[in-house]
């Protein structure tokens, strides 16, 4: 190919290669920052490595692979104007997704607005189910008198049948579930923490972490001061620790 077409191809990937590195050297610049590393003799990754001790990162090791892509980029380039590699344009708004939420320090209620679906606990399970189905969600915030008092899941559902068939012998689903409520859910599944609650202005970053922290934990609620009986604003789970990083 030559001729425009070809010219516009280099100035297009000139472009994505120009926005990946200037990414990547802010997300160095900022990690080195945040670890307390002013000698750049020190590899990314040995401060990447550093930043994960106190703030886990799911789908770290994708920044690795930029890191070894930047160095393709500096170092083997094709003269006069090619690379080995050029960055497409998924990768380059994902370390550009990375680069913001390091400087910009997201806020819960930025991060993580969205519609919470709530059930009752005298909710009939089978009105949750058609819920659950109609929504595509899959954790449910039980509120009572405007306060919450639990997490449906698909999880605690899931052990509260298994119990059920344990107690019972092979149940048919339809038998399992008429008659029963949310609370009988949440009744059999108390020995396990699977929610938390976090206020508006809590650093995203730090909402995430806890799902580290808390292997059982399942959603973190996001209400103005972190009060179950205030009003929900959002809520985070285990996707949100793939996507804050992910761009996605």
């Amino acid at each position: 190919m030559s001729g425009p077409a070809a010219a516009d191809g280099v100035r297009a990937d000139a472009d994505r290669v120009d926005r990946f590195l200037a990414a990547y050297n802010t997300v160095d610049r900022l990690l080195r920052e945040r670890t307390g590393v002013a000698d750049h003799g020190v590899p990314f990754r040995t401060v990447l490595r550093r930043f994960l001790r106190d703030q886990r990162w799911r789908g770290a090791e994708r920044m690795e692979e930029y890191a070894e892509l930047r160095n393709l980029l500096v170092h083997e380039t094709l003269e006069p104007d090619g690379w080995l590699a050029v960055p497409s344009e998924q990768v380059v708004r994902r370390i550009e997704a990375i680069r913001d939420r390091l400087a910009g320090g997201q806020r819960a209620d930025d991060a993580f607005k969205r519609r919470v679906a709530t059930v009752s606990p005298t909710m009939p399970l089978r009105d949750a189910l058609a819920q659950a189905h109609a929504t595509g969600f899959s954790q449910f915030p039980v509120v009572e008198d405007d306060t919450v008092i639990g997490l449906l899941t698909d999880r605690g559902l899931a052990r509260w049948l298994a119990e059920r068939c344990a107690a019972a012998g092979p149940l048919v689903l339809s038998e399992a579930v008429a008659g029963a409520a949310v609370a009988d859910v949440l009744d059999a599944d108390t020995d396990r923490r699977t929610w938390d609650l976090a206020a508006r202005d809590e650093p995203a970053e730090r909402v995430l972490a806890r799902f580290v922290e808390q292997p059982e934990l399942e959603a973190v609620l996001v209400t103005q001061h972190g009060k179950r009986d205030q009003k929900l604003l959002g809520i985070a789970t285990h996707l949100d620790v793939v996507r804050f990083w992910d761009g996605g």
